[in-house]
């Protein structure tokens, strides 16, 4: 029962909403809402969080109003309910006591929701359509009616048989008490019993022996004292009115269990019924912690702002703590222009908790960001509030996404579809992380956490999807060359430096990510599930050619994994030396930098999967003479238009994975063709050593060449409509085959 739509990042652990669930389960009166609280998760969908933020103001007027109702004691009932439905199965009595509390609670409610107090009733929608759903459990209660006992037991009216059985025992009972009683008499003037009393072993009723004296007493003995000096003898003269007793009980277990499949089969036929009412209780029990908190804390409504909406009388952004610095809480918003955010005397309620136990004010908080002030910088000494600002605000977002009313005089945010937070000291043992390279690689996440892929065709128009993918190849080439040549210059320098210009550029592209404005609606989200996670595999194999360009390039790289041996060829075959193998290894990048520049300019037009095909052969020879070449010059060009024809390859494939999947699923096949890219590099290279091991580095690249050649063929035979793809065209606006 987790909510609808979550958002994609929340930062759930920086921001302390676990702390926060913690907070609002101890609202709760039940392990059902205790459980329901702790699944509560923040959602991007607006209809959800309104119904969510009704549900709460309609109760918080009930509660105002005197208004209340026990949860104690629910349990989730859910595989009881599942066991019912089976047929010959029987629950036991104590959970039949429980489905039948959870029905008993259920018309509980259903009543009060029907008539309402007075005071409530023009504000009782939310509740009342959520209470409709109840079924009438009248009949259901009225058949368990006085059967069960608060022990736990059956009473002796859930059925005439067992009222007979029951009688039958206790008359039973009492003619083998009388029976020993006048045995015990007997045998007390002789001195031959223990104690003039009559006990139990074993369902059968017995009489204590001196030891000594056994003999004397004629029976079945059915064990000693834990002094030995006792020994419990039933009687013979009683042995068959006891059989008669094991008789009865038998028969009582016998109609105990039938009258169990009888009551566990009335409840599988309201099974339904039953699972709907665990979910509205469940939900009600969620929405009373929220009310109960909300009252607590003096909360108000989150107000969410749509298209077109600004925040009146928004100012500059007016912090009540001291200004401070830290980094940023973020977000997207999912709505498009929803370009405000107010909080205007906002508290941080764990932290409020904690004061409030000292006797103690919270200092309250106002931040007021419209369009022109899209970010905010807090700077400042320490324990100076830094922190607290950006949690406050942060935990207050999710707060409001998850329909739960903020400590705060005034709240009005949009919608955010992720919370990116990097907040405090902390380092990771494990991973071998210190406190700065734990922010650092944390803000690489959060730089990384929306695909450039998935981004791409949001922002870009699809004509254009060609040109925007050369370019980002130029810029990943550009990289590539003059990246570890800096790195290595600077690190002579200055070791941290290298740290310091690293989190200065993370910034950068954190800050030009956040500038980034997409254009058109927004794409229709659903939550995570594992039939979700396959869809992106499951769309791929349904579209032949999605198929044979991931594919393609899966086996390409696979065996063309000639840059693996790049140093045993500089030293044994082309004696390069460290200068020349430094040269070999720039020359594929060089050579695709120039093309994904030229491409950029003049991207490729008509006769797209011809011209694909074409360059992976070309990629193909390049591998066989870059394996037989043995001139230092001509290996260089050979490497350069090995990278050229990779880097137009990419070109063509990228683009068509991008035009090829819908929106609603090109995360997910992106995903897909970045894990079989670097899968493929891996594994290409683990080939190229592999063979180069057993046969030698030449057969191992010339392997790898003509095997391009072999997979090129027989890629063009296997996916004929890849070959003909003409122009980068969305499916919608393809011309129609006759």
């Amino acid at each position: 029962m987790s909510s609808p739509s979550p958002i994609h990042h929340s930062s759930e652990r920086v921001l302390e909403f676990d702390q926060l669930r913690q907070l609002l389960a101890i609202y709760t009166g039940s392990p059902l809402g205790h459980e329901r609280v702790m699944q509560l998760t923040p959602s991007c969908d607006r209809q959800w969080i309104e119904r969510q933020q009704q549900l709460v103001a309609e109760l918080r007027g009930y509660l105002r109003a005197g208004g209340h109702f026990d949860f104690h004691g629910l349990l989730d009932p859910t595989t009881l309910v599942n066991k019912s439905r089976i047929r010959g199965a029987a629950l036991e009595i104590t959970e039949i006591r429980d489905l039948l509390l959870i029905a008993d609670r259920a018309a509980e409610w259903r009543e009060i929701a029907l008539h309402p107090p007075v005071e409530v009733q023009d504000k009782w929608q939310a509740l009342l359509e959520l209470s409709q759903t109840l079924a009438d459990f009248t009949l259901l209660l009225r058949y368990f009616r006085n059967k069960i006992l608060p022990d736990g037991t059956l009473d002796d009216k859930a059925s005439s048989e067992l009222a007979r059985i029951r009688r039958d025992m206790e008359k039973q009972k009492r003619a083998i008490q009388e029976s020993l009683r006048a045995y015990l008499r007997r045998l007390s003037e002789d001195g031959a019993v223990q104690d003039e009393l009559v006990t139990i072993r074993g369902e059968r009723f017995v009489i204590p022996v001196k030891v000594e004296q056994r003999r004397r007493v004629q029976g079945v003995a059915h064990g000693a004292s834990s002094s030995g000096q006792t020994v419990f003898i039933e009687p013979l003269e009683t042995i068959e009115q006891n059989n008669d007793l094991v008789r009865l009980l038998e028969d009582e277990q016998a109609e105990i269990h039938r009258i169990l499949l009888e009551m566990t089969a009335r409840l599988g036929e309201h099974a339904d019924a039953l699972n709907n009412a665990v979910y509205v209780l469940s939900e009600l029990e969620l929405q009373f912690a929220k009310a109960r908190f909300a009252e607590d804390y003096d909360c108000v409504t989150v107000k969410l702002l749509a298209d077109g909406d600004a925040a009146a009388e928004s100012v500059p952004s007016q912090p009540e703590v001291p200004p401070v610095t830290e980094s940023p809480v973020g977000g997207s918003s999912v709505t498009g222009s929803c370009d405000a955010l107010v909080v205007r005397k906002a508290r941080h309620p764990l932290m409020e908790r904690t004061l409030k136990a000292r006797g103690v004010a919270v200092v309250p908080l106002t931040v007021e960001l419209d369009a022109e002030h899209r970010q905010l910088i807090i700077s400042g000494p320490n324990t100076g509030g830094k922190t607290v600002a950006l949690k406050t605000i942060g935990l207050l977002a999710l707060m409001a996404q998850s329909g739960i009313p903020v400590p705060a005089e005034r709240a009005e945010l949009p919608i955010f579809d992720s919370v990116f937070a990097d907040i405090g000291d902390y380092q990771s043992i494990e991973q071998n992380l210190s406190t700065f390279s734990a922010h650092v690689t944390n803000i690489d996440l959060i730089s990384h956490q929306a695909t450039a892929h998935s981004l791409v065709p949001a922002l870009v128009p699809a004509p254009m999807i060609a040109r925007a993918v050369a370019a980002w190849t130029s810029a990943n080439q550009v990289a590539i060359i003059c990246g570890p040549a800096l790195g290595g210059l600077i690190y002579t320098l200055s070791p941290t430096l290298v740290s310091a210009i690293c989190l200065v550029f993370f910034t950068a592209s954190i800050t030009l990510i956040t500038l980034v404005r997409a254009k058109g609606p927004a794409a229709n989200r659903e939550p995570p599930t594992f039939a979700s996670v396959l869809a992106g595999f499951e769309y791929i194999r349904s579209s032949r050619r999605l198929l044979g360009v991931i594919t393609l390039d899966l086996f390409v790289v696979l065996l063309g994994g000639a840059t693996a041996l790049m140093p045993i060829y500089a030293r044994d075959i082309l004696s390069a030396g460290p200068i020349g193998l430094g040269l070999l290894r720039s020359a594929p990048a060089a050579g695709a930098l120039i093309t994904s520049i030229v491409l950029s300019r003049h991207p490729v037009e008509r006769h797209i999967g011809r011209k694909m095909f074409a360059v992976v052969a070309i990629y193909g020879v390049a591998t066989i003479m870059f394996a037989l070449s043995t001139s230092f010059p001509l290996s260089l060009l050979i490497l350069a238009l090995l990278g050229a024809s990779d880097a137009l390859s990419i070109v063509i494939r990228f683009s068509l994975v991008q035009i090829e999947t819908p929106d609603d699923k090109r995360g997910r096949v992106s995903a897909i063709n970045y894990l079989f890219v670097g899968s493929s590099n891996t594994l290409g290279e683990f080939e190229s050593g592999t063979v180069a091991a057993w046969l030698g580095v030449v057969p191992s690249v010339l392997i790898g060449g003509f095997g391009s050649l072999l997979i090129a063929g027989i890629w063009m035979l296997l996916f004929p409509d890849l070959r003909r793809i003409d122009r980068f065209e969305p499916a919608d606006k393809r011309p129609t085959e006759s």
